[in-house]
This record gives structure tokens, C-alpha cells and sequence, in this order.
């Protein structure tokens, strides 16, 4: 994998509230579990949203994790901590999308 600068990008992580063996996740636990995640890499502020994704055919509540990467998190640690989460949260996937977007904070 070529590593990429993604100082200043958009990004979001879609992560369903079902297992793999379709078992719903309790949604606190799993915002407990971000919060810790990404507040140990420095990121001190991000966003939640709750929304309804489809995966195999299947609607699911889902979570959409946003920020604007000004905290200096480098790939390599944003990739650990989603191979982390995906394994305790028993996830097949979690989605992944970077955007470039001009932002300021006001």
C-alpha cells in the first residue's frame, strides 16, 4: 500500500451496528470504543452521525464517523485503528473514504 499525506482531508468511516453473524452492536459501546480510538491518536474532535446503510442486500443502522484530519494522524495509524475496530466489532468491512474538502474553522 503507497502511503498517502491525509493531513487536512474529510474523513469518514461507515461502520454497520450488526456483526458479521448479524447481531446487533450496542451503539454506546461502540461510540465508547471510537471515543477511545481516536482520542489515544490525538484526534480530539470528530462528529457522529446516525444513519441506514445497506450491506448484502440488508438495511442496518449504521455510523458515520467524520472529521477534518488537522490533528497530523498519519495513514499507517488511521489504518490500525479500523483493522482494530473491525475485529472487535466483528465487522466484514468498514468503509473507508477520504475527500478533499476546502474547510475553515470559524
Amino acid at each position: 500500500m503507497v502511503k498517502k499525506d491525509i493531513s487536512n482531508k474529510k474523513i469518514n468511516l461507515y461502520i454497520g451496528l450488526k456483526t458479521q453473524n448479524n447481531k446487533r452492536l450496542n451503539k454506546h459501546k461502540v461510540l465508547r470504543l471510537l471515543s477511545k480510538e481516536f482520542i489515544k491518536v490525538g484526534v480530539s474532535g470528530f462528529n457522529i452521525s446516525f444513519i441506514y446503510g445497506y450491506w448484502n442486500y440488508k438495511s442496518e443502522k449504521s455510523i458515520l464517523l467524520s472529521f477534518f484530519n488537522t490533528f497530523g494522524l498519519k495513514e499507517e495509524d488511521l489504518i490500525k485503528i479500523i483493522k482494530k475496530l473491525n475485529k472487535e466489532l466483528n465487522q466484514e468491512c468498514i468503509l473507508l473514504e477520504y475527500q478533499e474538502n476546502p474547510f475553515s474553522f470559524i
